[in-house]
């Protein structure tokens, strides 16, 4: 006997509810990112832009200051005034989208979500990961038989019972989620959308609820989705891939798919989850056997795959110029400041060549740049160590002799 042929006897065959997954239906919210924002001081003309949210991230230039005087030694130590616009040296954010099978034989489950999301997200926080979590699911409320029903009120008696079997929902606890229940969510980092996801419709339901969730995709950040639920899917992996690269082409244009789902036909298994199988192949994810019931082992490793693919990023974009001004692309440097104090400064890369194993950067187009671009070798000192990067405008470009 199966977990949701179990799970109708035990609710008196629970008025067919375990064999139908909750509807999902709702409003669809804006979509938005975060905005950009320019400042300048003194007489430099200074540049710079808040990309994606909160300061601080791989990739992200912080709004300038000014700093006299400063960006290395320009040739002939021309007097100037450089504008600073810092660039953290860590690593890339990471988006995560969980859907958690709310149906009736996921009882267990649920209490292991909730058990480990906390541990979970920490584990990316303490790795330096700025992560946006989207958890779609219903509500964890209480469960519990309602002791008000009058003992000869069938109905009613019933109806707890149904109530009680077919949604297992989850709520997240501080300080992750707001420790609130159902008002989970906790801007800017957790965001939960409390809508009952059933056992082969989650798939649909990520598509489905994009738009209230487009606002926690970063431009600069990988994208993950996880799943855990005893079933499969009701649509294909191939259907799954072209409607979420349909969502976005640019924030989407990798991801990767991760999933706790039955192996085989086990006593805790509804379906063999074949096309979660086939998503996580696909995109080289990570895959928990529901059917050992062992689940803080697969969410260390889920945590160890975000870390590990979330890349030092070792460019920046070029922010745009306050109103009224122009870029002069013959006005920019780079400086690398390592975690001892040291201070490296690193020269463009003449028009027309390459880095050559050379220390550097240069522009993603001469003709018309958008962003700067680390040479491996500098990618790789930022890489093993950290430090901070300050992308400096208003001083005569040093270029590598």
């Amino acid at each position: 006997m199966d977990k949701h042929a179990s799970c109708v006897i035990a609710g008196f065959t629970l008025l067919m509810a375990c064999s139908a997954d909750p509807e999902s239906s709702g409003g669809r919210g804006n979509q938005g990112f975060g905005g950009a924002a320019a400042a300048s001081g003194g007489n430099a003309a200074g540049m710079g832009s808040g990309i994606g949210g909160a300061g601080g991230v791989a990739g992200q230039i912080i709004p300038p200051t000014t700093q006299g005087g400063t960006g290395g030694a320009p040739p002939s130590n021309e007097e100037c005034a450089a504008t600073a616009a810092e660039a953290v040296v860590g690593r890339e954010p990471a988006d995560i989208v969980w859907l958690v099978d709310n149906s009736c034989s996921m009882a267990v489950e649920a209490v292991a979500v909730q058990t480990n999301m906390n541990r979970f997200a920490q584990k990316l926080v303490d790795s330096g990961i700025d992560v946006h979590l989207v958890l779609i699911s219903s509500a964890n409320t209480s469960y519990q038989m309602n002791t008000a029903c009058p003992p000869d009120d069938f109905v009613c008696s019933i109806g707890m019972l149904v109530g009680a079997f077919t949604d297992f929902g989850v709520c997240i606890g501080a300080p992750f989620g707001s420790g609130m229940c159902p008002a989970d969510s906790l801007a800017p980092n957790f965001l939960h959308l409390a809508y009952p996801v059933g056992s082969t419709n989650g798939l649909q339901m990520a598509l489905d609820l994009y738009p209230e969730y487009a606002s926690m995709m970063r431009p600069n950040a990988s994208k993950h989705f996880a799943i855990i639920t005893d079933d499969t899917s009701d649509i294909s992996a191939a259907a799954f891939t072209q409607g979420v690269n349909a969502l976005d082409p640019t924030l989407f244009a990798e991801w990767r798919y991760h999933g706790i789902y039955s192996f085989t036909d086990c006593p805790d298994a509804a379906e063999v989850g074949t096309v979660h199988q086939e998503l996580v192949a696909q995109t080289m994810g990570v895959a928990g056997d529901l059917c050992l019931q062992q689940f803080d082992p697969v969410f260390d490793e889920l945590a160890m795959n975000v870390v590990s693919n979330a890349e030092v990023a070792c460019d920046w974009p070029i922010p745009a110029p306050p109103m009224g001004r122009s870029l002069d692309i013959e006005k920019i440097n780079v400086k690398f400041t390592q975690p001892d104090g040291t201070v490296v400064d690193l020269g463009r890369i003449p028009v027309g060549e390459t880095c050559d194993g050379r220390e550097g950067w240069h522009y993603d187009d001469d003709a018309s740049p958008t962003t700067v671009v680390s040479c491996p070798a500098s990618c790789d000192r930022f890489r093993s160590g950290g430090g901070k990067v300050d992308v400096l405008f208003g001083c005569r470009t040093v270029v590598v002799q």
